[in-house]
């Protein structure tokens, strides 16, 4: 699908206000993410003002931990969002393999809290800092993203009344006071806060239960189980993010930084080096695109950050562009097949994964030679899990 100068690839998600894709920018020759207005909120002027000042707001903050926002455009009466796009995992799937350890979550948080720092600095609340909104690159350490239910902090009582009655979120990490509807200042991101990083520390959210609204009770009621295998220290400086009274937390972003530091966290991007997805980046080509995301899935159960190609030129671009530990690619694509990939894999070692496997649907594919010194193997389709396992190892 094109759209003016963007050539969208694939999608990398749907969430209540639209669609997020990765997508090529071909006048300036780079990849960007965009995010896109469904049709069913297109209409709706709450949500068309939502989507803009979500823009706007993220448009002036300039800081090495916040997604970029490039522009928003509009075509056929669609509003979209261009952005830098962030190759990595976000912390949820990265915190699905277990607890972290106390120093690189602390020093996850010590990132996180540097964005979230700029944006209340610019007079803005974030609302809804979650694992999901927090992605983790090898190459650029963390970004926050989404400030789609960002708020301006407001300067007057009149303003802040404007604020009471409204739930907006995600249970798990509201503040109190955000699942209450009412009034918000930079104490509510502070407990938010708290909340990731307890989930980092212990693998699980401080506030559970089998619903939604009982999830907000507890996060207004219940006080979370405490930490028990990490420092007393650290446990202290999670215990005063999640206290219920805005005013017995840090007073400001800066000051739980503070007490971060205090604890051994390192604001150090290359942390995420080691730790991200510890078996490397994986890119899958196949113009098939159920059997790229189940390979996708599997992938990254098997810890890999996973790209998807939609045919063998895209493959040789993102191939072109970045160094990948695994290649597995389909013989038979559209455009330039999968062979045309294994030729260039072979013509510029200085970008070979480092293994590279073929899929096909033939029983009796016959690689000659020269495939054989790169190719590790054939995967028939359907892939399994266990045979992915078996052969990628």
């Amino acid at each position: 699908m094109k759209v003016e100068q963007y050539d969208f690839k694939r999608l990398l998600g749907t969430g209540g206000m639209g669609q997020v894709w990765h997508a090529v920018d071909e006048k300036l020759q780079r990849d960007v993410a965009i995010k896109v207005l469904s049709d069913a909120t297109a209409s709706d002027p709450e949500f068309r003002a939502r989507f803009l000042r979500e823009a706007r707001l993220a448009a002036r903050l300039n800081h090495p931990h916040i997604a970029t926002i490039f522009s928003v455009e509009e075509h056929d009466a669609t509003l979209y969002l261009v952005m830098e796009l962030v190759k990595g995992a976000s912390l949820d799937q990265f915190i699905a393999n277990g607890p972290l350890d106390a120093a690189t979550a602390a020093g996850i948080m010590l990132q996180v809290a540097s964005a979230i720092e700029e944006a209340h600095g610019k007079g803005i609340i974030h609302r809804d800092i979650k694992p999901e909104n927090i992605m983790l690159s090898a190459e650029r350490g963390v970004k926050v993203l989404d400030f789609g239910i960002a708020r301006e902090i407001a300067t007057s009582d009149e303003a802040r009344m404007t604020q009471a009655g409204t739930v907006v979120g995600t249970p798990h990490y509201m503040s109190p006071e955000q699942a209450q509807g009412l009034p918000l200042n930079e104490r509510s991101d502070i407990f938010s806060l708290g909340a990731v990083l307890y989930e980092m520390l212990s693998g699980r959210a401080p506030f559970r239960a089998d619903s939604a609204v009982g999830v907000l009770l507890a996060v207004i009621m219940t006080r979370q189980a405490p930490l028990t295998d990490v420092s007393p220290k650290l446990a202290a400086v999670v215990e005063r993010c999640l206290q219920k009274k805005p005013a017995d937390r840090f007073g400001s972003v800066a000051e739980l930084a503070d007490a971060l530091a205090a604890c051994g966290a390192a604001d150090d991007p290359t942390l995420s080096l080691q730790t991200v997805h510890p078996a490397g980046r994986a890119l899958i080509a196949d113009d098939d695109a159920v059997m790229r995301r189940v390979t996708r899935a599997m992938l990254e159960e098997m810890g890999y950050s996973v790209d998807e190609a939609v045919d063998g030129s895209d493959a040789i671009r993102h191939l072109k562009s970045d160094q990948y530990a695994l290649l597995i690619t389909d013989l038979l694509m559209p455009r330039l097949d999968g062979w045309s990939v294994l030729d260039f894999v072979r013509g510029y070692p200085a970008q070979r994964p480092g293994k590279v496997f073929v899929t096909s649907t033939m029983l009796d594919v016959t690689l000659g030679n020269v495939d054989r010194e790169i190719v590790l193997g054939v995967i028939a389709k359907p892939i399994t899990r266990a045979k992915l396992k078996e052969v990628v190892g």
